[in-house]
């Protein structure tokens, strides 16, 4: 297992912008990234795990804004990219 214990940062930084992170009380969403106020908001109700991955996921939204692929890929191909690289991580990182 993984023995360090990973802490959400308040503000990350990527691909050179820093995004504030938020943990919000709201059941509309798991994770939202907002690209105008460059945020990412995460939702207090789900499992320390999952809010890891959901971190992870809305990160790698971020990153996709980011490198501009928001202009070459369908949301449908955004959000499957977002899935797997998170769960990728997950798993390397031995979040299970």
């Amino acid at each position: 297992g993984w023995s360090m214990k990973f802490k959400i940062p308040k503000k990350v930084t990527i691909f050179g912008k820093k995004f504030k992170v938020k943990i919000v009380d709201t059941h509309e969403f798991a994770g939202l990234m907002d690209s105008e106020k460059a945020t990412i908001y995460l939702s207090v109700h789900q499992s320390d795990q999952q809010l890891i991955a959901t971190f992870f996921h809305e990160a790698y939204h971020a990153m996709h804004w980011r490198i501009g692929l928001n202009q070459a890929l369908s949301r449908d191909m955004l959000e499957v990219l977002a899935e797997s690289q998170a769960t990728l991580l997950m798993e390397i990182l031995d979040f299970r």
